[in-house]
């Protein structure tokens, strides 16, 4: 009996253990099948991820791309841009040149002009001073002539005197 009691017991417990460890053994199953979807889903998600960044990789090359030749055309653009504002600038500063220029050429032409005035008028000048010079001349002459005549005069006056007064102590005997 007691063996029968111990085989049935060991039999319940078997049972017991067998259907816990069936239980365990669903339990895990389903686990690993679980993370087995969790993984596959992960790696889907990696895989879509991956196929994102090159579709990313390969949008971003092209917008680099165009981005660059958009860049070459703005260059060419603000190229265009600067060489028109230097001809702009050129031609500013060309007319600016024709104008001194031409101011220039009127001042050389004035300066031309005032140098033959002052010519002309250095050349009076000296003929004025050597007209002066024998105005002078001619005057210092006639200072001396009549210098001369005035001291003639004046001889000839003083004889005269010296005639009269002898002649009136003469006639009055003084």
């Amino acid at each position: 009996k007691l063996s029968i009691q111990l085989n049935e017991q060991f039999a319940a417990a078997k049972k017991a253990i067998d259907e816990q460890a069936s239980e365990l053994v669903q339990d895990y199953q389903a686990k690993v099948s679980e993370n087995k979807r969790e993984i596959e889903s992960i790696l889907n998600q990696i895989d879509e991820v991956k196929k994102s960044t090159a579709e990313l990789r390969r949008a971003q090359e092209k917008l680099d791309r165009e981005n660059s030749l958009q860049a070459k055309v703005q260059n060419e653009h603000d190229k265009e841009g600067e060489e028109q504002h230097l001809r702009t600038t050129i031609m500013g500063m060309e007319e600016q040149i024709t104008t001194r220029t031409q101011r220039i050429g009127g001042m050389e032409a004035e300066i031309k002009e005032m140098e033959r005035r002052k010519a002309e008028e250095d050349d009076r000048s000296r003929k004025l001073q050597e007209e002066l010079k024998g105005i002078k001349r001619s005057y210092d002459e006639m200072c001396s002539s009549s210098s001369s005549a005035e001291k003639r005069i004046r001889d000839e006056h003083e004889k005269q005197h010296a005639q009269l007064r002898e002649n009136l102590e003469k006639i009055t005997g003084k």
